[in-house]
């Protein structure tokens, strides 16, 4: 294994790269005290990839795992006894299984600006033809939506309505994909052709001309799975579910096939790799940016060996060396804003957190800063500037580092924000082109801009524009990674993500 400091350049491409990327690998420290805590760092992270910190004598899985989006991965080793090795380990090689007929995956209401026309596709592998099994639906109580679904003979359709008060359908697929052999299904809704088409593996299997529809657009939840009427949720195996706004062409379906898509490219407004192999969060790697929740009654993740699946240990092995010091640990942390102040009173203001570690003479001083919503939010770097996000207080903490586990905090009051991040937005905004390498047009539906924000995946405003005719803003200079743009008209707020490269 080598031990050697991976090259910078080799992180210029990796936020818009299919495969897993070598990155640099650090440590808080590397000399410690028995007993001691070393946080390792890795240099940013790749979207839609796992991460997992491992003893690297038996690539035994230290602590939990964690999931990239761009930014750094903090891991802590834990109390540390003796001489140890340590490795990150990436990789994206889950799929979700389910295996009940209400397990579902729920996205929400978001209707992602899904009108009149649409293209789904969805990597499937299952062995089960019993009755109407959705695999992928926005259908329910409105005259609009879709459902991709396999039927009792296990072949595949798209069916839905589009607001004429009547069932369209694209016809069932002649393949029976029921083999528990991975399969590429692709759904198609043209409301203004009329339009309705399934392939599979990349070959049209069905199309039916319904007439012209009015649109799609629903109040009802997006799910993976779950039960409508009389139909249940698919049971197999599922990954790589994209939804585009848009109609792809017959060689644009096979052209993904056998690609790996970010969910940057253009059109697409759902992306769900469903790679992460951990926890109840499905991620959407669209520009929408609207994950949603696992509700199963069984194991979701399984093992994926896909065409896109990927696996790669990061070359930078790091050594933590026990050494004979003398086993002082913190005692207590006593933390506050700096002059002793414990307010935020102006928009995005920010305030320098401090912390004063005892004894004097402790071994490790050093400590990690965290912040917990209360009533309000904010976010928190790593030297501790502390940035208000929404009315209210929260509790800023300081962490030893040392293994000891002492904490000390301070209750901070933050006023004067505005909008906070979660709160509803009024109108539309569209950014483009996305992703973006320089310039970033912006336009807003129904308004005029007053203001804009541009805010790191920590809630950190990185950028301000405050020049009320500017429809385009500099984005050179900003890091590759997912930022979060807040555009004001008067009183209004809306917010959409775009990608950096």
């Amino acid at each position: 294994m080598k031990r050697i400091i991976v090259s910078i350049l080799a992180l210029s491409s990796f936020l818009a790269s299919a495969q897993l990327t070598d990155l640099p690998v650090s440590a808080s420290q590397t000399t410690i005290v028995a007993g001691q805590n070393v946080q390792i760092i890795t240099s940013a992270s790749q979207v839609g990839y796992s991460y997992i910190l491992r003893d690297n004598s038996n690539n035994a899985i230290v602590g939990s795992p964690l999931a990239g989006a761009g930014n750094d991965l903090i891991f802590n080793t834990g109390a540390i006894t003796s001489n140890t090795s340590y490795n990150v380990f990436g990789s994206n090689s889950a799929a979700v299984s389910l295996s009940f007929g209400n397990d579902q995956i729920n996205f929400g209401d978001d209707n992602r600006g899904i009108d009149d026309v649409l293209t789904i596709a969805a990597w499937i592998k299952t062995g089960s033809s019993s009755g109407l099994r959705n695999i992928v639906l926005d259908y329910g109580v409105d005259d609009a939506g879709f459902i991709l679904r396999t039927n009792a003979n296990g072949r595949v359709s798209l069916d839905g309505r589009d607001g004429t008060n009547a069932y369209k359908t694209s016809g069932i697929s002649t393949i029976v994909v029921t083999d528990n052999q991975w399969h590429y299904i692709v759904g198609v809704i043209n409301l203004t052709t009329g339009l309705w088409a399934i392939s599979v593996d990349g070959v049209l299997e069905n199309y039916q001309a319904n007439g012209l529809g009015v649109s799609l657009a629903n109040t009802d939840d997006l799910k993976i799975g779950g039960t409508f009427s009389t139909s249940n949720a698919y049971v197999g195996e599922v990954r790589d579910v994209t939804i585009w706004n848009k109609e792809l062409t017959e060689q644009e379906v096979i052209a993904n096939m056998s690609a790996c898509l970010s969910g940057s490219e253009n059109g697409i407004v759902a992306h769900f790799p469903l790679s992460k192999g951990f926890g109840t969060e499905a991620i959407d790697y669209s520009v929408i940016g609207v994950n949603g929740y696992i509700q199963f009654g069984g194991n979701a993740w399984v093992g994926n060996s896909s065409n896109c699946k990927y696996e790669l240990e990061m070359s930078q092995i790091i050594d933590v060396v026990v050494g004979a010091g003398s086993g002082i640990f913190v005692d207590s942390i006593n933390v506050e804003g700096q002059g002793g102040v414990s307010t935020i009173i102006t928009a995005g203001g920010t305030l320098q957190m401090e912390a004063a570690v005892l004894p004097l003479n402790v071994d490790d001083a050093t400590y990690a800063w965290s912040v917990i919503s209360g009533t309000g939010s904010a976010s928190i770097d790593l030297s501790g500037v502390l940035t208000g996000i929404t009315n209210g207080t929260v509790n800023v903490i300081a962490t030893a580092n040392d293994g000891s586990g002492i904490t000390g905090f301070a209750t901070v009051t933050i006023s004067n924000q505005g909008v906070g991040l979660n709160e509803i937005t009024h109108k539309k905004v569209y950014v483009y082109p996305n992703p973006v390498q320089n310039q970033l047009s912006v336009d807003l539906e129904n308004g005029q801009i007053t203001d804009m924000d541009i805010l790191d995946f920590s809630g950190r405003i990185v950028k301000s524009i405050t020049n009320n005719t500017t429809k385009s803003i500099d984005v050179s200079e900003l890091n590759q990674g997912v930022y979060i743009l807040k555009v004001y008209s008067g009183n209004d707020v809306s917010t959409t993500r775009f990608v950096k490269q």
